[in-house]
Formats: C-alpha cells, sequence, structure tokens
C-alpha cells in the first residue's frame, strides 16, 4: 500500500487488493481454448435481456476494476466468497457441464434456450461449488453456484470469470478477446437497466456505493474522479482538477481527492490529499499545489495546510514528523528532529533570522546565543556538559569546573563595559 505520485500511496493499497482477490487473466487449459485471433467485434448486436451473475451486485467490484480475457474477470469486494458470493444464472437455459479445465472442477456452462442468445454457452469460471446438477434446468435470476473460496483454477484468488461461446460452440471457451467486448457490453446492460438489470445507471452504480457519472461508477466511492466531462472542462478553465463534482484538485480548492481515496487513506491514519495518502500522519508535507503556491508566495513552505514552514511561523513538520522526533525526545523543527534534547539549534529558518538581526544566536527557539541573553546551548548540550560535571556556555562546556571563563560572549561584554573580566557568568576584577 502505499499510495505518491499524484495518486501514490497512496492506490497502492486498493491496487494491493485487488491483485490479492485475483482479478483477470488466467487462461483456460489449451486444449479447450482456441488461440488468440486478436480483438474482435461482438458477434451479436448487442441488445440481449440478461440478468447480472452476482445475486448481490454490490460484492462484485465497480466496473472500472474488470478486466478481459477470453471472458470478463470481476473480483469480490474483500475477497467475498462461498455464500457470500452467490451466482445466478444470467438467463434461462440448461446447466450442460461442470468442471472446466483451467477454470475449476465445478464450473458450470449454462446453455441458453431463448432468445437472442438461444444455443449460445455461458461459462461461469472459478466457480465453487455448483449448486445445481448437469442437465437441470434454471431459470434467469436462480442462483447456480457461489465464487470459489481460496484458488479455484489457475487463479490467485477469488473471483469469476464470465465468457460466453461463440455461435455454435463449443461450449468453452472462446479465443482471448473475440467475445469478452461483447460479454463485458452485455454485464454493463445488465447493471444499467438496458438488459435485464433493473433500474437506471444511479441505480446500478449504487449497489457499489458508487455515483453514476458519464455513464460509468467514478464517482462517490468508486474508483475515477468522479466529474462529468463538461465538469472536468469547466475546471480546467481555472487551472483546476475536477474531483466529485467539484474544482479541488490541484490547484484548486479543498484536498483534491475522491471519497474513496479519503476513505482508503483512513484506513492508514493518513489524510488524503492531491489523490495520495500524505497528509496528517502520512509522509509529505500534506499540502494542495494550490497552498503551496500559496505559501511560497511568503517564502514560506506548506505543511499540513499552513504555511509555517521554513521562513513562517511554526515548527514546519508534519504531524507524523513531530510523533517520530518525538519517540528520541527530540523536537521536530523544519522537517529535522533538532530540537530540545536533539542535535542542532532547533530553531526554525524564521527564529534564526529573527535573532541575527539583534547579533544574537537562536537556541531551541530563544535568542539566546552569542550575544544574546542566557547560556546559548540546547537542552542536549547541556545534558551533556551536565555528565561531565560542567555548565554549558555558547555550546561549549566552559562552565562549572570544565575549562574556560563559563561566561557568554553577553556577559563578557558587559564585563568588558565596566573595565571587568568575567568568570562564571560573574564580572571580576582583572
Amino acid at each position: 500500500m502505499m499510495f505518491q505520485s499524484a495518486r501514490t500511496l497512496v492506490r497502492l493499497a486498493v491496487a494491493g487488493l485487488l491483485a490479492a482477490a485475483g482479478c483477470g487473466g488466467e487462461p483456460s487449459s489449451p486444449d479447450l481454448a482456441a488461440p488468440d485471433e486478436g480483438p474482435g467485434t461482438p458477434t451479436l448486436e448487442v441488445g440481449s435481456t440478461i440478468v447480472f451473475p452476482f445475486q448481490n451486485p454490490s460484492i462484485a467490484v465497480a466496473t472500472s476494476a474488470w478486466t478481459e480475457d477470453q471472458g470478463v474477470d470481476i473480483a469480490t469486494r474483500g475477497g467475498a466468497c462461498g455464500g457470500n458470493a452467490v451466482l445466478v444464472a444470467v438467463a434461462s437455459g440448461t446447466i450442460v457441464q461442470e468442471g472446466i479445465s483451467g477454470f475449476g472442477p465445478a464450473a458450470p456452462v449454462l446453455r441458453v434456450d431463448g432468445g437472442p442468445l438461444s444455443g449460445r454457452f455461458i461459462y461461469y469460471g472459478h466457480s465453487l461449488p455448483a449448486l445445481v446438477p448437469v442437465g437441470a434446468h434454471v431459470t434467469a435470476g436462480q442462483p447456480i453456484a457461489q465464487v470459489g473460496c481460496g484458488i479455484v483454477g489457475i487463479s490467485t484468488g477469488p473471483h469469476l470469470e464470465i465468457g460466453i461461446s461463440l455461435p455454435g460452440g463449443p461450449t468453452c471457451c472462446p479465443p482471448l478477446h473475440r467475445t469478452s467486448g461483447e460479454m463485458h457490453q452485455l454485464l454493463l446492460q445488465a447493471l444499467n437497466g438496458g438488459g435485464g438489470g433493473g433500474g437506471s445507471c444511479d441505480a446500478a452504480c449504487g449497489a457499489f456505493g458508487c455515483a453514476c457519472v458519464d455513464g460509468a461508477c467514478n464517482g462517490g466511492f468508486c474508483d475515477g474522479t468522479g466529474c462529468s466531462a463538461q465538469e472536468t472542462s469547466n475546471c480546467s478553465a481555472f487551472g483546476s482538477q475536477c474531483v466529485d463534482h467539484q474544482c479541488n484538485g490541484g490547484f484548486g480548492p479543498g484536498n483534491g481527492c475522491t471519497a474513496r481515496e479519503e476513505l482508503n487513506c483512513q484506513q492508514f491514519g493518513a489524510q488524503c490529499v492531491d489523490h495520495g495518502c500524505n497528509g496528517g500522519f502520512a509522509p509529505g508535507h500534506g499540502c494542495t499545489a494550490r497552498q503551496e503556491v500559496d505559501c511560497s508566495a511568503f517564502g514560506a513552505q506548506c505543511v499540513d495546510h499552513g504555511c509555517n514552514g521554513g521562513f513562517a511561523p511554526g515548527h514546519g513538520c508534519t504531524a507524523l514528523e513531530e510523533t517520530n522526533c518525538s519517540q528520541f525526545g527530540t523536537q521536530c523543527v523544519d522537517h529535522q528532529c533538532s530540537g530540545g534534547f536533539g542535535a542542532g539549534h532547533g530553531c526554525t529558518a524564521l527564529e534564526e533570522t529573527n535573532c541575527s538581526q539583534f547579533g544574537t544566536q537562536c537556541v531551541d527557539h530563544q535568542c539566546s546565543g552569542g550575544f544574546g541573553t542566557g547560556h546559548g546551548c540546547t537542552a542536549h548540550e547541556e545534558t551533556v556538559c551536565a555528565n561531565q560535571g560542567a555548565s554549558c556556555v555558547d555550546h561549549q562546556c566552559s562552565g562549572g569546573s570544565a575549562p574556560g571563563s563559563g561566561c557568554t560572549a553577553h556577559e563578557q561584554q558587559v564585563c568588558s563595559n565596566s573595565g571587568q573580566g568575567c568568570r562564571q557568568h560573574v564580572c571580576t576584577a582583572r
């Protein structure tokens, strides 16, 4: 997982989930599959009425995650299988075969007995067990199998490969990509209401918890930007990216992430910024492109949506960096563990500049080094010197019983102005 890039760290987690679910790409055995003859056009004019093969459509991953080879590979959400992923007959017909080499020992083959698809064979790869015997006549929508759990056939995890034969057979399986486009369109029709699935595109996408955008399920909690072509064009006129119907990606206001991306990032305790899990407790500055540009106009760096890095007020560290530094008893300053008991002066670039205007060095957010009041040492340096029975002065162990006058540059200057010398922070006669 993990997300960056624009959709890094993030996309990283979702892609891993789909891969684990076994989506796509398993060929059946050579004795059943004809060689690849290249992409072909549908062998039948699409418009046939079929039912979506999942009894509960919300179990299937979004349409944008489907892939094609001989048939259409559809993974299940969360690797659902067995009784949680029941498969139904897409049309009325007869079960003529169970078990397909490469697709599992119980994968059923349905021969459609009516309508425009009459005589065609539809196979359900990687399913186990079968719920009806060979020879049984089934009606559209009747449960006939379940998505197999674990590895069923040549697979990497629970999913369905559903495909349709060439007219006249054989029962299984068609050449690579020869009829997969036709099957894909039939399935989309079933979801979108054009072929027996019932309901509008909005209703079909709603089964996935998604919004229908330009005829595809890519809004809300689905993959994709979730904007129509018109919205995308309108936002581009402002130099912005459209995200979930709003101009809030790239150089537009907002975090620039879809609802799905924000939900995925939350699982890692991270905030989504411009399609990446890089806000809050995730790597990165956690700012949008617009915020970074705005902050740079002030000579500042943007950190977690605030202009508080570099020459801006604040420590200039992300929540993750601050947490990481605290594990070492150190404070984070401008992305470095250099405050408190950490190495370094522990001041931001702005603080160092401000102190230098007074001829003073900044130490742990105070103008207390060089000619400034105070010992001019970090907490870390004071601890190191104390272990040697000495006090720290201007970054040196030169106070107490240690060599040196034990006075800051400021103290020495004050004593000199009165014709005296300084010893261990006290003006003494020379």
